[in-house]
């Protein structure tokens, strides 16, 4: 696994927080209940392993992404009964949409899923 700088770690914190930034100025659409559809990018299996070795698939799953040219505002990582790393590439408003994006995804060599947002 490549070494991340720290020239790197802040370039992504940037691209980060410029994403954050653009998409705080579209707002919520009106009427919208704030529950939509995840398109999660999902990595590998956990199973029972240390926290360092989450940690390296996170790490990993975060790599793939944006070698797609992904850029995310937040790192938001769910857990499901499968135990595997997932990563919320985006919340959209219909399963449609986000089986759309997830397909583009897929294309670009991304394991997939779209499951409904839950907090």
């Amino acid at each position: 696994m490549r070494e991340i700088s720290e020239t790197g770690r802040v370039e992504a914190a940037i691209r980060r927080l410029t994403a954050a930034v653009r998409r705080a100025g579209t707002g919520t659409a009106p009427g919208r209940s704030g529950y939509g559809w995840w398109v999660l990018a999902c990595g590998e299996p956990f199973e029972d392993a240390p926290y360092e070795d989450r940690e390296t698939k996170r790490e990993q799953l975060l790599a793939e992404v944006e070698a797609v040219g992904v850029t995310l505002p937040e790192l938001i990582w769910v857990w499901d009964e499968e135990n595997r790393v997932q990563l919320v590439i985006t919340t959209l408003p219909s399963k449609e949409r986000a089986e759309r994006v997830a397909e583009r995804l897929r294309q670009k060599g991304l394991t997939m899923r779209v499951a409904r947002e839950y907090i």
